[in-house]
């Protein structure tokens, strides 16, 4: 089984080289916070990753397996989250705050703050009479890797 121990960034140019094969690994948020393991492309190629401790795959990046002369883009996965449409500064403040203090990972975008669809999520926002809604979509949070500790 080929091993991939490096990430290219992004495809300069979009342009897949002449004649190499193009497939794509599609990851959940999760998925794409493991460095090494065994993966599947979604053409259904198998490969090992081993990448630095602490690499994050993003959309667009790409790996190499030399061998079987194929490129892999990345594609991050629609997953189910929590959206949150603050109206203030307060709202915005707090509610990110809460949902950081309680070590969940938090999205934030241009209007809403967005959380992965979990039990421990949704419950503190029903006890803090949050209002949110249900959705789909790519999960990228605001901050890669916890490294608070007690």
């Amino acid at each position: 089984m080929t091993v991939i121990e490096t990430l290219l960034q992004a495809l300069p140019d979009k342009e897949i080289p002449e004649g190499m094969k193009h497939d794509t690994l599609t990851l959940t948020w999760e998925d794409r916070c493991r460095s090494h393991g065994k993966r599947q492309t979604d053409g259904g190629l198998e490969f090992g990753l081993s990448l630095p401790s602490g690499t994050v795959l993003e959309q667009g990046n790409c790996l190499i397996l030399e061998a079987e002369n194929v490129l892999i883009e990345v594609v991050e996965a629609n997953e189910k989250v929590l959206l949150i449409n603050p109206l203030t500064q307060y709202q915005w403040a707090y509610w990110a705050y809460q949902i950081g203090n309680r070590h969940q990972a938090l999205m934030i975008t241009e209007n809403e703050l967005v959380c992965m669809d979990e039990p421990a999520v949704s419950m503190l926002l029903l006890q803090l009479k949050v209002p949110f809604r249900k959705a789909v979509r790519a999960f990228r949070p605001a901050i890669k890797v916890s490294g608070h500790t007690h």
